[in-house]
């Protein structure tokens, strides 16, 4: 039912008369249902893949936007146990990850790399991370691991959502995986439903 007391008066548009929101399982259960005209509106939950395929089907328009969603990995630096609450050691899983490999690989051209929380382009946002870790570099990760006492690097378990994020955090954490092995470092994938 239309808002009367929708405070933007320019964005109501009486040819609305309802919305229906439908959640899907999946993005390619939402992909069939706008390619099968069952819904009129596909939001946020496509993978690069998706996108580009949906961009090619003339029936459908692609409206582009930037929203705020990031994708991290957040290491337990508050624990007594090793090695994570080895400073060295979280800056050598810093040098040993190639951030814009890893963007192209599982956004492609979708996304956007931020520094921070926030999206690029927002005030105060600084650079800071890429000052500190320009680049991968994979002589420093060996360093820093012998340094931390972790010459011949450690295994530990990495938990995430499969599909609370959408579809790509299993790509992401993948990558991850592979790029961490490259230095020694054995990482367990654990998806857990949330």
């Amino acid at each position: 039912v239309p808002n009367a007391n929708y405070w933007i008066k320019a964005n109501q548009n009486p040819n609305i008369k309802s919305l229906t929101f439908d959640l899907f399982s999946s993005s390619t259960a939402e992909q069939a249902a706008l390619q099968a005209n069952q819904i009129d509106v596909g939001l946020w939950a496509f993978t690069p893949t998706q996108v580009n395929a949906l961009s090619q089907d003339s029936s459908l328009t692609l409206v582009k936007g930037e929203i705020s969603r990031f994708i991290s990995l957040l290491l337990n630096n508050n624990t007594a146990s090793s090695p994570l609450n080895n400073e060295l050691v979280r800056q050598a899983i810093a040098w040993s990850l190639n951030d814009s490999q890893i963007m192209s690989t599982v956004y492609g051209s979708t996304g956007t790399l931020s520094q921070t929380l926030m999206p690029p382009g927002y005030q105060y946002v600084t650079n800071a991370w890429s000052t500190a870790y320009p680049h991968q570099d994979i002589a420093k990760v060996k360093q820093l691991l012998t340094e931390a006492g972790y010459p011949n690097g450690f295994s530990t378990t990495l938990w995430y959502s499969p599909t609370q994020y959408g579809e790509s955090e299993t790509p992401f954490v993948t990558l991850v995986q592979q790029e961490l092995a490259q230095v020694g470092i054995t990482l367990t994938l654990n998806p857990v439903q949330i």
